[in-house]
C-alpha cells in the first residue's frame, strides 16, 4: 500500500483510535457510496458479482461527477480539465 501512495504522489495521515472524527471527510464519502449502493442494489435486483462489479464502477464515477461544495466535480479537480 504504501508503494502505491507514493507511485501517485498522495500523502497519508494516520488517526488516533480515539480520534475517530479525524477520519470525518472518508468516512462520510464512504457511507454516501454505501446508500447509492444500497439502493442501486435493491432497485436492479443485482446478485451477481460481475454486476456489483460494474455497479460499483458506475456509482463511483458518478459521485465523482457530481459537483462538490467549489462548483467542481472531482475527476475536474484532479485531472485539471472538463469531464
Amino acid at each position: 500500500m504504501a508503494a502505491l501512495i507514493q507511485r501517485f504522489g498522495m500523502t497519508t495521515r494516520v488517526a488516533p483510535a480515539k480520534a475517530p472524527w479525524q477520519n470525518a471527510m472518508c468516512k462520510r464519502h464512504g457511507a454516501v457510496l454505501a446508500e447509492i449502493m444500497t439502493a442501486t442494489i435493491q432497485s436492479a435486483q443485482i446478485e451477481e458479482a460481475a454486476d456489483m462489479e460494474l455497479a460499483g464502477h458506475a456509482i463511483t464515477s458518478a459521485k465523482n461527477l457530481s459537483a462538490g461544495r467549489y462548483g467542481t466535480c472531482s475527476r475536474t479537480r484532479v485531472f485539471i480539465r472538463e469531464a
